[in-house]
């Protein structure tokens, strides 16, 4: 899933990003949106203003990294001979269109909804609820 939702961020143009972000908001299933707010929680890295890499991620917990992620460092041109210059893994325009469209569509109340539907699953609430605590800020910080 992690590797889907990257793919998406990077790829899609900034202008789409708000669409595909309500789409991937609009599952109502309780294991979807627990994963989603984990992930959340995780891709920080990626979605400050800094242009770190999916290398970065590995090691961090929660874990959204996925396989072979810790390979991409910024080089994406195929050329090797120094010097190199290193491309952000997710546009920052892509990045700001995120951040708006998140707290556009996972208010406070809905976020509240998402805990309560979590909440109907015990390991559920009790693996991915700890790990989402404080998405809120995470949603409603700037870039």
């Amino acid at each position: 899933m992690s590797a889907s939702l990257f793919f998406c961020l990077k790829c899609l143009m900034a202008d789409e990003i708000e669409g595909w972000v309500r789409s991937v908001l609009a599952i109502s299933d309780p294991h979807w949106r627990a994963q989603i707010m984990v992930w959340i929680m995780g891709s920080q890295l990626l979605l400050d203003e800094k242009p770190e890499q999916p290398s970065n991620l590995e090691g961090k917990e929660p874990d959204v990294e996925w396989e072979l992620s810790y390979r991409l460092t910024g080089n994406y041109t195929g050329r090797f001979k120094q010097p190199i210059a290193l491309i952000p893994f997710i546009p920052n325009a892509n990045k700001l269109a995120f951040r708006a469209a998140l707290r556009k569509y996972l208010t406070d109340s809905e976020l509240l909804e998402w805990r309560k539907s979590i909440e109907t699953i015990d390991y559920l609430a009790l693996e991915a609820l700890p790990i989402a605590e404080g998405i809120e800020s995470v949603i409603n910080t700037a870039l």
